[in-house]
């Protein structure tokens, strides 16, 4: 289930914007190199969540 991700992810980038952007970026790595990251979790979006949420993922705001 995606919502509780999504909370918890809301809290490491709070601007929403932002967080759909990096979990994208990140949904479509994993996609793209699906038999190297083997986890349970079947939808790229969700891991991508996941991992924002847990503090896996880092990210800088350019201008």
């Amino acid at each position: 289930m995606i919502a509780p991700s999504l909370e918890n992810a809301l809290k490491m980038i709070p601007s929403r914007y932002a967080l759909v952007i990096v979990a994208v970026k990140r949904a479509k790595e994993i996609k793209s190199n699906k038999d190297i990251f083997a986890t349970n979790v079947s939808d790229p979006l969700e891991q991508a969540f996941e991992e924002i949420a847990s503090g896996k993922i880092k990210f800088t705001i350019s201008k």
